[in-house]
């Protein structure tokens, strides 16, 4: 397999250990080519230049700083650049990997068991100075992301680190994409281009938005294969170890937040409404869950996993509306693949129940190609 590896860099000196990092814990079995979006100096370009002089391994767009357009453009030049390979892994200039983190990312795809799956999640952190790679023990699952309330608005939401990391062993639903760091078949770019007319806020609901419309599901990786540095950049913080584009263009940065729902050229396959119904799976407000179909009957709700085992049962008198409290864990939700509602109808001769209706949803689109 080949894999295009996308780091857009904006005055980061994190972006020469990342690339040595990942080189270094190449499992050998794959073609990697590593794509380099520089936006800085000169003299970083000839170091960069001289410590990677293999132009088929580590391919550079340089710009100097001044002319940097912010970090979708970036990623988007980038994008632009994807040819022949198999998979894209986008990533932030400030990161690290397990050994062999190739070979984990293509088995982790591959179990989600999703011909049009992405792997997309915020990683653990790992510390600057951490010389001896603790994270590498201390952090072994990834976080499933949180989104904040309100769900139903048009703009931009944001996106945290979840309250849970994923331990069961395989990969979960994690709806939300994190520009730091996703995973796809480069078949995905052709469904969800870099959005070129967003700054940064909004570039995460942009390609999540775009995934699910057009019918890409969201996994977040059964452990952690990827790490990112949380450092405080802040102006005002005494970590701080590289500048931000804003502060390099305060007069030239605009406005912070262009997302809307309704500008998005959203593909076909599934709708907006159930876009922001399945959002709600992924917040606190979770336990009420927005169901596609409101039974007038009594039923049975079932989640079901990938294998199409029952993984959870509720019994509910009709509802007045379609929100069904749930009491499973969110773990467990996003466990799931699928679910039914099965209405029954009381047979008063008999003083039995019979099955009236069986309604299907699938949260994964088409899951059989």
């Amino acid at each position: 397999m080949k894999i295009f590896v996308s780091f857009a860099s904006y005055r980061d000196s994190q972006l020469i250990p990342s690339l040595h990092d990942f080189i270094q814990h190449e499992s050998h079995h794959h073609q990697i080519v590593y794509g380099v979006c520089l936006q800085d100096t000169k003299e970083s370009l000839h170091e960069l230049q001289q410590t990677f002089p293999n132009r088929q391994q580590v391919k550079i767009i340089y710009l100097h700083y001044s002319k940097a357009k912010g970090v979708c453009w970036a990623r988007r030049l980038l994008q632009d650049t994807v040819t022949d390979e198999d998979y894209i892994l986008q990533m932030d200039s400030h990161m690290r990997s397990i050994p062999s983190w190739d070979e984990a990312l293509i088995a982790s795809y591959h179990a989600t068991g999703v011909n049009k799956a992405v792997l997309s999640s915020y990683p653990p952190h790992y510390a600057l100075d951490d010389t001896t790679k603790s994270y590498l023990n201390t952090s072994v699952y990834m976080n499933v992301t949180r989104l904040n309330l309100p769900i139903r608005k048009k703009t931009t939401l944001h996106g945290c680190a979840g309250d849970y990391l994923n331990t069961t062993g395989k990969p979960i639903r994690n709806i939300h994409m994190a520009g730091g760091f996703y995973f796809a078949p480069t078949r995905w770019i052709q469904d969800a281009p870099y959005p070129t007319d967003l700054y940064f806020e909004g570039e995460e609901d942009s390609m999540t938005l775009l995934s699910y419309t057009h019918g890409w599901t969201i996994f977040c990786p059964e452990k952690a294969i990827i790490y990112h540095s949380y450092t405080n950049n802040l102006s005002d913080s005494p970590e701080k170890y590289r500048p931000l584009h804003w502060e390099d263009h305060p007069g030239g940065m605009p406005n912070a937040n262009q997302f809307h729902v309704d500008r998005v050229k959203v593909g076909m396959k599934r709708t907006v409404e159930d876009y922001f119904k399945e959002l709600n799976q992924f917040t606190d407000n979770y336990k009420q869950f927005e169901l596609h179909y409101q039974p007038k009957d009594a039923f049975i709700f079932q989640l079901i996993d990938r294998d199409k085992e029952t993984i959870y049962t509720k019994y509910s008198p009709p509802l007045a509306n379609n929100i069904l409290e749930i009491d499973c864990t969110q773990e467990l939700l996003h466990s799931a693949y699928s679910y039914t509602i099965t209405e029954m109808a009381d047979d008063p001769i008999h003083r039995t129940s019979r099955v009236k209706h069986i309604f299907y949803y699938s949260f994964i689109w088409n899951p059989s190609l």
